[in-house]
């Protein structure tokens, strides 16, 4: 009996000393795996942008690119449920897909989302890009309605004919051209023309409500016209103060032909630029524009004075 218990203990000590495809895992006696290479691991597609949004005017494009990460097998990607206002097209190369997206004329703003689809043999990464489509033409337009808004609130929109009356009068005072009386005579008649035009140029007409303007400036905003009703509405304010400037520009040249050397006004169109609301910039019977500059002719030097004083835009 006891022979046969030291032999079971002895052929237990053998089988446990022999390391037999296993270790032992000294903290809690558990059984480990067979040691040797480990299967890979197979990580899951991940895809980056190069942009995370599109802001894009009218008749531009941008081209961007997409970088797929752990890619398996083939890559290829899906555009077909874009079906907005522009075009988008791609192109693949290794694991970079460059995605190219355009735009056409437009009449309003637009926002919309472009969705893709990358996909490998064994993954599939879905996500849209935010756009925001500028109608560039329409935004111009639109600064300029807002520019005469804004002079008509403030009730500048003659500040320019004004400022250059009042300097041919005090030209021609100091000069000693015209007496005191006459001075303070053109003066009654400037304040007066003024009154005639700022009623007939814009206080009688609804359209020219500044009130009135603001619904229309938010119906674009909102959507609700296109930018061919947003240039009527511009050309329909314009007009309007054009032809209600009559009274200050018949009261200017009165001033103007007292002396030789002050120089007659023969027209005044109002126009909206990025340097104000007047009627003698952009006006070719006073001077041009050279790129981006407007450049008054020699024989009106006065106004590019008067149109770069402080007292022009208050």
């Amino acid at each position: 009996m006891k022979l046969k218990t030291l032999y079971c203990a002895i052929a237990l000590t053998q089988v446990t000393a022999c390391g037999g495809g296993s270790d032992v895992n000294s903290s809690d006696g558990s059984v480990n795996p067979p040691t040797g290479n480990n299967p890979p691991v197979i990580k899951d597609m991940t895809v980056t942008s190069s942009i995370e949004t599109i802001t894009l005017g009218e008749n531009e494009e941008v081209t961007f690119t997409l970088t797929a990460n752990d890619v398996t097998g083939s890559l290829s990607v899906n555009l077909s449920q874009y079906a907005g206002i522009g075009t988008v097209s791609s192109t693949i190369n290794g694991s970079t897909i460059s995605v190219t997206y355009s735009l056409p004329v437009l009449d309003n703003n637009a926002s919309e989302d472009i969705p893709i689809t990358v996909k490998d043999s064994d993954d599939e990464v879905a996500f849209s890009i935010p756009v925001s489509a500028i109608n560039t033409s329409g935004e111009i337009i639109l600064n300029k309605v807002k520019a005469l808004r804004n002079a008509i609130e403030q009730r500048a929109v003659y500040n320019d004919i004004l400022l250059v009356a009042k300097s041919y009068s005090a030209m021609q005072y100091l000069n000693g051209e015209i007496s005191k009386s006459t001075s303070i005579k053109q003066s009654e008649s400037l304040a007066s023309a003024k009154s005639e035009s700022y009623m007939w140029g814009f206080d009688v007409y609804m359209d020219v409500n500044v009130g009135r303007i603001d619904e229309r400036i938010a119906n674009y905003e909102n959507s609700e016209i296109a930018e061919p009703e947003l240039d009527t509405l511009f050309y329909s304010i314009r007009d309007k103060l054009t032809n209600g400037a009559a009274y200050l520009i018949e009261a200017a040249n009165g001033i103007a032909e007292q002396s030789g050397s002050t120089a007659p006004f023969p027209s005044y169109i109002v126009s909206a630029s990025p340097l104000g609301v007047s009627g003698f910039i952009g006006n070719e019977q006073y001077g041009s524009w050279e790129g981006d500059t407007w450049v008054f002719k020699q024989e009106y030097q006065l106004l590019n004075q008067v149109v770069t004083s402080p007292c022009y835009s208050n």
